[in-house]
């Protein structure tokens, strides 16, 4: 539990350091070119005019509206807000990946099969999302059989926790087999067993269901 927090803390802290040197960066180069801008006396005499001007509140107030200033505000929220992390696994948009990048407007998500969903940061502080690493990385998979009613359910439960024993992916820390539906001429058994992290949950996921299918048709 310890590795887990330290490991979550770190992803933590290396976000907002990322988040942190970009904004500075930006920053930066706006205050140079408006200082490098500022040298040249027309310059400096249109923004006098528009700072003197009584609709440059609603100048600011337009550009702050904009979808550009909405992200970047979103980006920072969502790295201090510590609701995402470099490193996460989340579902979006039905798409189950890692988060690779945060950026100041937008947000890339590696897919599992090496695709990248790039989303705004607006995204993420305005619709529901998925993360399976908020507090740990370690996650529960669940597989699920309709067999026949005639099924020795002891049989397989004896099967399953044996096979449990027999592979790696298993974390040991949660294993049960129950009966959770009859109905239509089928009964339902469900697996629950656990795992360090979602991908060796999803092979985990796999291998239980091919082992316990072949064992039930043998």
């Amino acid at each position: 539990e310890e590795g887990d927090q330290s490991d979550a803390e770190t992803r933590r802290i290396t976000t907002q350091l990322r988040l942190i040197r970009r904004l500075l960066n930006a920053v930066i180069a706006l205050i140079t070119i408006g200082m490098a801008l500022f040298t040249f006396p027309q310059v400096q005499a249109v923004g006098a005019g528009l700072l003197a001007s009584a609709g440059i509140v609603s100048v600011i107030g337009g550009l702050a509206a904009q979808s550009v200033l909405g992200n970047l505000f979103a980006g920072v929220q969502l790295a201090f807000s510590n609701a995402i992390r470099v490193g996460d696994v989340v579902v979006v948009e039905g798409e189950w990946g890692t988060i690779g990048e945060i950026t100041l407007s937008y947000v890339v998500v590696y897919i599992w099969d090496e695709r990248r969903l790039i989303i705004p940061s607006t995204y993420f502080t305005q619709h529901p999302f998925e993360t399976w690493t908020r507090k740990s990385p370690k996650v529960y998979g669940i597989v699920t059989m309709d067999v026949d009613w005639s099924i020795p359910v002891e049989k397989v439960r004896k099967e399953f926790h044996r096979y449990l024993e027999t592979t790696e992916l298993w974390d040991k820390r949660v294993a049960s087999c129950q009966l959770t539906d009859s109905s239509g001429g089928y009964i339902q058994v469900r697996f629950v067993a656990s795992a360090e992290d979602s991908s060796k949950q999803w092979n985990l996921r796999c291998d239980i269901r091919e082992h316990m299918v072949a064992w039930v048709q043998k």
